[in-house]
């Protein structure tokens, strides 16, 4: 991220980083290469994420926020009648704070 910072700022450019998620294999999937993170090793991966990149000033995006992928990929969960709710652990990993 240095090497992009120092050419943003010799440029005078903003760095916008389009896209950052967790990608969660089929469970199906064998394939020992892929990496299957738990939820709190998600949240750890969105909170340093975004730390670094807010340190550096470059803004970001959340390919997941609201995606139609299954229910681990979205910083939503069910509550007890199917009904989708904030996952406020992901949403503070992220910054955003409870309102």
């Amino acid at each position: 991220m240095e090497i992009l910072y120092d050419w943003a700022r010799q440029y005078n450019q903003l760095v916008w980083v389009g896209e950052m998620g967790v990608y969660y294999p089929d469970q199906s999937d064998d394939r020992p290469d892929l990496n299957r993170l738990d939820t709190q090793r998600r949240y750890a991966f969105f909170q340093d994420r975004v730390h670094a990149m807010e340190a550096f000033g470059f803004a970001w995006a959340l390919w997941d926020f609201s995606a139609t992928f299954p229910e681990h990929f979205s910083p939503f969960t069910l509550d007890a009648n199917g009904k989708r709710i904030p996952d406020w652990n992901y949403l503070r990993a992220l910054g955003l704070p409870r309102n």
